[in-house]
């Protein structure tokens, strides 16, 4: 019960840095976006040249009410993505 979980993503189409601003400016939700001062994952990963990732951090006092708004907004910005592709 007192772990927290860190959560990276990408989107093919979406750089990290833009779906983090989105997540903030249109859903309230706070991410943080880039290599994480962890260069050698994101080349395992080959995400290092694509600006790395978006990471969501969920402590202890995070609720699910935000859990699933950050989901939510996710969908919403991949849904976008898609339609605009």
């Amino acid at each position: 019960d007192e772990r927290c979980g860190v959560s990276s993503l990408t989107h093919e189409a979406i750089e990290p840095g833009a779906i983090a601003e989105q997540l903030e400016s249109e859903h309230g939700v706070l991410a943080r976006a880039g290599v994480h001062c962890a260069p050698r994952a994101h080349e395992t990963f080959a995400t290092r040249d694509r600006g790395g990732a978006v990471r969501l951090s969920f402590g202890v006092f995070t609720t699910l009410d935000e859990v699933r708004r950050a989901c939510r907004g996710l969908r919403s910005i991949a849904e976008r993505a898609a339609v605009n592709a």
